[in-house]
């Protein structure tokens, strides 16, 4: 297009005329220190004839190709032009640079480093830097194949004053709008929770003020930003390094959508899984960003037991003081479960405070340290263990002493403990009982009781199967004392004594 006033005369043309050609600065004086950015020119004479007179007008226009002189890295924009076009300079030695002035946005930059900017240039180069994310740009936010990320576009002015002999004073200006690629950008969450608090506080961030938060999913719930508050939950904005935007989102450690888990000894691991859905840039495109925070807190008071025994059972009170499902009771490899019969003779009970268990003196699960003539010191034990992971976090019991008379126990590896009392009339003397074999005598006796101890494979034993149980036999004798008298006749001043034992056991737990 071609248009002229009194005073000026205006010509636009485009790149790709068939007039226009790409021309180097060394083309023009075969200097490589003049070497620079190709440029587009157009070289046009134009007849002006106004009355009794002919004009001609040389409107040369060179013009720097858009896709050269822009350089990008991570963090800066870089636009290089010649410092010199040879098509406006037809002597290079008279040339001289008179200032060169930067404009943003259509506002021109007085104090360049002020704004971050750098411009320099030297005899062959006008090098323009600016700063990704500097004022007078802006950042556009995008989602480019299934990445978070942004664009900064900044629109730049530059115009250059020179002299020479031949045009005096010239202006040369150039409109530059930028925009760099596409620049993912990390998006994270910070996890602020104190836990004491127990209260999550995280930070979803970094945001673009193009970028909207439109939708959350809280554990498998999801919610519109509008109704996060009307559910108990707490939700804002916050302003973050870099001119960003984040939000900051507190949830209960109690919430129904927050993960338990018993860890440890007496923690317990609280997880949230948060799913933030954005709104991004002008497009409006959709962006989902998941995330996992964790916070584990020593909030688990074990239980404590209780010991205390009566003249037939041993008995541990446990209390109960959080949730039981964390843990389970062993007596040995077995679980104990609440009601009778679980294990064996022991019961277990339960109310809203307390675990009752009842262990019979002479009950599978009752262990015996001191067993002797005079005493029996039984104690009970009960393993509390992890449930999943069966760990033994502490070990429950109570000990008492019991007197040993008339005991006959058979313990599970297979000894064998008899404690009999003198129930003759006349009396006999116990230290001369003995077992069917008859070198097995008292452990332990007086003149009114006997203590043996013995393993169902020796003294006599005898063995026999019924249905599922292997019995071993044995008894306690007293042998006769015989008097000898002149006649055929015995005569012996002893009563008879015999206590029959029998052991039964399990085939199956034999």
């Amino acid at each position: 297009g071609f248009n002229n006033t009194a005073v000026r005369v205006f010509l636009r043309l485009p790149y790709s005329i068939n007039e226009s050609e790409v021309t180097w600065n060394q083309k023009r004086f075969h200097s490589n220190s003049c070497a620079g950015p190709p440029v587009w020119v157009v070289s046009e004479l134009v007849l002006h004839k106004p009355r009794w007179l002919l004009l001609l007008i040389d409107t040369t226009v060179p013009c720097p190709i858009a896709k050269h002189g822009l350089t990008f890295t991570e963090t800066t924009i870089t636009w290089t032009i010649p410092s010199i076009l040879p098509s406006l300079i037809l002597h290079l030695n008279t040339f001289h640079s008179e200032n060169i002035s930067l404009a943003v946005d259509g506002i021109r930059i007085t104090d360049s480093a002020s704004h971050g900017y750098e411009l320099k240039s030297n005899a062959t180069h006008i090098e323009v830097t600016i700063p990704i994310g500097a004022a007078g740009g802006q950042l556009q936010s995008d989602v480019h194949r299934g990445v978070f990320g942004a664009t900064y576009g900044i629109h730049l002015f530059l115009e250059h004053t020179w002299s020479d002999t031949d045009w005096h004073v010239t202006k040369f200006m150039v409109i530059k709008p930028v925009r760099t690629p596409f620049m993912p950008q990390r998006l994270s969450v910070a996890n602020n929770t104190i836990p004491e608090t127990r209260l999550f506080n995280i930070t979803f961030g970094a945001l673009f003020p193009d970028d909207h938060l439109v939708e959350l999913v809280i554990g498998n719930v999801t919610y519109i930003i509008l109704e996060v508050e009307d559910h108990g939950y707490k939700i804002w904005e916050t302003r973050l390094p870099g001119g960003t935007q984040g939000f900051v989102l507190e949830v209960s450690f109690d919430d129904p959508n927050v993960t338990k888990k018993y860890v440890n000894r007496n923690e317990t691991r609280y997880v949230l899984h948060v799913n933030y859905t954005l709104s991004v840039g002008p497009d409006k495109k959709s962006f989902s960003y998941p995330a996992k925070v964790e916070c584990t807190l020593a909030d688990v008071e074990l239980p404590q037991a209780i010991g205390t025994c009566d003249s037939d059972n041993l008995y541990l009170a446990i209390l109960v003081t959080g949730p039981f499902s964390y843990w389970e009771l062993y007596i040995g490899h077995q679980r104990l479960y609440p009601g009778p019969g679980s294990t064996g003779r022991i019961l277990l009970t339960d109310n809203s405070t307390h675990l009752l268990l009842r262990g019979p003196l002479f009950s599978p699960g009752v262990l015996y340290d001191d067993v002797s003539l005079q005493r029996i010191q039984a104690q009970f034990e009960v393993a509390l263990k992890k449930a999943d992971t069966l760990e033994t976090l502490e070990i429950f019991s109570v000990a008492c002493v019991y007197p040993s008379s008339d005991l006959i126990e058979c313990f599970p590896n297979g000894t064998v403990v008899i404690s009999a009392t003198m129930a003759t009339d006349p009396s006999i003397d116990m230290r001369k009982a003995m077992l069917k074999d008859h070198t097995c005598k008292p452990r332990e006796s007086s003149r009114n009781q006997a203590f043996f101890q013995f393993n169902v494979t020796s003294c006599g034993t005898s063995v026999r199967f019924e249905g599922d149980y292997v019995i071993y036999e044995n008894e306690v004798i007293y042998e006769k004392e015989i008097l000898a008298v002149k006649s055929w006749s015995k005569i012996t001043r002893d009563p008879d004594y015999r206590l029959m034992l029998l052991c039964y056991y399990l085939v199956k737990e034999t």
